[in-house]
């Protein structure tokens, strides 16, 4: 996740939760993120490859233990962005995909309205999105885990808390000319 997008939508926070959240990562802008997805789609494919495995789910049928967790990006873009639209178009059989806002050519679109409910959705998932509500969580709910009902705390939860850390990022791999 870019990390400007990570602070607009859940404040600065944010940074000092990433040791809290094993599989966040933030880059430091949405062509860097782009990059880090990049390069696991060719080591997806170099996996598959040697595995003699069409795809995923025969990867993970045929390969039980080889972990290739799904991955998400979830920027912002609002006047879409072309290259990222084509990537995800064939990085999708690899377990990645995108949730932007903004426009997407080659995905689904949904228009937002009152209630949180789609009221307009275009490409292959519209008719699937067309009139849902989405979850969505006030201000008034309380966080998750923060509850009071709660008797022991989370797995990943620790009675001592760490130091906060710099967000776990990874640097822009050098340009080719």
């Amino acid at each position: 996740m870019p990390q400007p997008d990570a602070e607009r939508w859940f404040g600065a926070s944010i940074l000092t939760m990433t040791d809290y959240l094993p599989g966040l990562r933030l880059a430091p802008e949405l062509n860097d993120a782009i990059d880090h997805l990049e390069g696991q789609f060719v080591t997806r494919r170099r996996v598959l490859r040697d595995s003699e495995a069409e795809d995923i789910p025969e990867l993970r049928d045929t390969e039980p233990d080889e972990p290739l967790p799904a991955l998400l990006l979830t920027a912002c873009s609002l006047e879409g962005h072309s290259y990222l639209d084509t990537f995800l178009g064939l990085a999708s059989g690899f377990g990645i995909g995108a949730l932007l806002v903004g426009r997407s050519a080659s995905g689904t679109t949904c228009e937002v309205g009152e209630g949180h409910q789609v009221t307009e959705a275009s490409g292959t998932l519209a008719e699937k999105l067309r009139d849902t509500t989405l979850f969505h969580l006030t201000q008034s709910h309380p966080a998750p885990g923060r509850t009071r009902s709660h008797r022991r705390s989370p797995p990943y939860a620790s009675a001592t808390p760490r130091p906060a850390s710099p967000p776990l990022v990874w640097p822009s791999p050098p340009r080719r000319g």
